[in-house]
């Protein structure tokens, strides 16, 4: 069984992942042109990705850890820095 402290942070860690999935996909910021779903954002990154492209791409790779291993990553991370909550802004309820 988890040690107390790490089954929190697990379940913070989780809760923060289910609030990141409710977080909109931006249609504009800097593109010239607008996107508004996940959708033929799977090309291979072959060439040089072309800079309006970039934000995209990085939504889209935020997207695959919020479905893998993010919660456990982010309770790590919190584990390992006492003073994480210092210097982030609460979104999520105490447990």
């Amino acid at each position: 069984m988890l040690p107390e402290v790490l089954w929190v942070l697990m379940k913070r860690a989780e809760l923060y992942q289910e609030y990141m999935k409710e977080v909109p996909i931006p249609a504009q910021r800097g593109s010239v042109t607008p996107f508004t779903s996940w959708m033929g954002l799977d090309t291979p990154l072959d060439i040089i990705v072309h800079p309006f492209k970039a934000e995209a791409t990085i939504w889209l790779i935020e997207e695959t850890h919020l479905h893998t291993t993010y919660s456990h990553h982010i309770a790590k991370l919190r584990l390992s820095d006492p003073m994480h909550d210092d210097f982030v802004d609460p979104i999520l309820p105490e447990l």
